[in-house]
């Protein structure tokens, strides 16, 4: 896990991968602490929030990493899309597995 925190030009791709997938993990179970219901009672479409989620927060974490560039630091690498698509998707499966 330690890669999904380092700096992306530090990091190794697959294993952050592998990190972003285990804090998504753990914040979806988190999550259900906070909140152990639906969000939408009703879905239109179960499973929906394992397309929409990864696609906003991806693209969040990509507008964050492109601010983050005009800073001196070096960017995280959860500060990508793809890094946050990664998150997000492991976060709403567990979720969606869990509320079932």
């Amino acid at each position: 896990m330690k890669d999904s925190v380092k700096p992306a030009s530090e990091a190794s791709p697959i294993f952050a991968a592998i990190g972003h997938v285990l804090l998504g993990a753990l914040a979806g179970a988190a999550s259900m602490a906070v909140l152990p219901h639906r969000l939408v009672a009703n879905p239109p479409m179960a499973g929906l929030s394992l397309i929409l989620s990864p696609l906003g927060n991806g693209l969040v974490m990509q507008a964050i990493g492109r601010w983050w560039d005009t800073h001196p630091d070096d960017r995280p690498a959860l500060f990508t899309f793809r890094a946050g698509a990664i998150f997000a998707f492991a976060m709403a499966l567990v979720r969606f597995l869990w509320l079932r």
